[in-house]
């Protein structure tokens, strides 16, 4: 993660009733993740149950062949050059922050996590107890 940042709140009692974790993550590193998982996500649905909602939205939305393997079109399979060459992947996972990294300019994606914690003393796994 570039630049992350972490800002939070707390009151009397020790908790935080407001944390929140920004940053980016350059846009490489996301398009070689979050496709690979997408991809698999469908696969696992389309052998799983092929007549699902979710594996029939995949292979409608997905299932479209890729650049140098039209093959790949309409074989029940969501390859991972399918997912990252859809259009609509393309708009969803755009990039859309500009970070210096190292004095470069590159393309990354903003991420948030927002976050509530409590003051809590101890907590043992079963096993772990003093």
């Amino acid at each position: 993660m570039l630049n992350a940042r972490l800002s939070s709140t707390s009151n009397g009692d020790g908790h935080m009733p407001f944390g929140q974790i920004n940053g980016s993550i350059p846009h490489t590193d996301y398009m070689n993740t979050l496709p690979r998982a997408m991809a698999a996500m469908c696969k696992a649905s389309i052998q799983s149950d092929p007549s699902s909602s979710t594996a029939t939205s995949c292979k409608f939305l997905f299932d479209n062949g890729c650049n140098g393997f039209p093959g790949f079109a309409g074989d029940g399979q969501i390859e991972v050059c399918e997912m990252a060459e859809s259009p609509l992947t393309q708009s969803l996972l755009a990039p859309d922050v500009q970070v210096a990294d190292c004095g470069t300019l590159g393309h990354a994606n903003f991420i948030g996590i927002r976050f509530t914690a409590i003051a809590y003393d101890r907590l043992f796994a079963s096993g772990f107890e003093p």
